[in-house]
């Protein structure tokens, strides 16, 4: 009985959402990009992304890590940082992270650790934060349904300032998009790890590659909302009683919430 019954209520969300579990993502073939959106700052579901990742390295193709909390400013001292062991605790001083952003630095240690490790295989770590001055963004072709999904985030917002809002995501969309793909090679798999709200929706970071690439792009949240669910997005799922029970499961914890920024907003760039 209890069998039918988690059956039951599974095919019910998944009817709802669409699940996608690391066994998915990992079977995902290549070239590909992955596009994986969470909350900043939130210690589970990093430890996720840093599952993706390491899934696909462990395939023996070539991976580029893209992320989102290290500003393309960072990117000079990776290379003299990478080794068979990095020194995380050095790497958070050379990388300026506390200069650079307050999310914590905790949270992001594994799937640091997993982009600047050469052994066994090596992971190729860009940096692909957008600049904080919106007045550093080159504007970007606005999709029409970013501006309905900000609607649905901000609802309070006019018309005229859902449409600011929207052109300062799609500017700051486009600017990760192009440093991305720049710095990939094109071979193995690209995976993009970002804020959330750059997932969730239709006209988002997913539309602004799929603008510049014919490689096949993929997304997927790193949580499961199911009073969140739009344009079936993935949502990442584990075990069946997390599927049939979303909300009771997979609540972040007060004690994976991050101690800086990182909850996530429509108005932020």
């Amino acid at each position: 009985m209890l069998t039918l019954l988690l059956s039951l209520l599974s095919a019910q969300a998944s009817e709802a959402c669409s699940p996608v579990t690391l066994r998915d993502l990992a079977a995902l073939p290549s070239p590909g990009i992955l596009v994986l959106g969470g909350n900043p700052g939130y210690a589970t579901q990093l430890r996720r992304a840093t599952r993706a990742v390491r899934a696909l390295r462990d395939r023996g193709e070539p991976v580029t890590l893209a992320i989102e909390a290290l500003p393309e400013s960072a990117g000079g001292p990776i290379e003299q940082l990478q080794g068979p062991k990095p020194d995380l605790d050095a790497a958070r001083e050379a990388l300026r992270w506390d200069d650079r952003t307050d999310l914590p630095y905790a949270p992001y240690r594994p799937l640091l650790a997993l982009g600047l490790s050469t052994v066994p295989r090596r992971v190729t770590l860009r940096p692909v934060g957008p600049p904080s001055r919106l007045s550093d963004l080159e504007a970007a072709e606005l999709p029409t349904a970013l501006i309905r999904r900000i609607g649905e985030l901000e609802p309070t917002l006019s018309p005229t300032g859902r449409t600011r809002v929207a052109q300062a995501r799609a500017a700051s969309d486009a600017h990760i998009a192009q440093t991305a793909l720049a710095g990939w090679s094109g071979e193995g798999h690209l995976v993009v790890v970002v804020d959330r709200n750059r997932v969730a929706g239709e006209g988002g970071l997913p539309w602004q590659l799929r603008e510049r690439t014919s490689t096949p792009v993929w997304a997927a949240t790193l949580d499961w909302r199911e009073h969140d669910c739009v344009d079936g997005t993935w949502q990442w799922s584990e075990p069946t009683l997390r599927l049939a029970f979303p909300r009771l499961l997979t609540q972040p914890s007060k004690t994976d919430e991050p101690t800086g920024r990182g909850r996530a907003s429509a108005r932020t760039p």
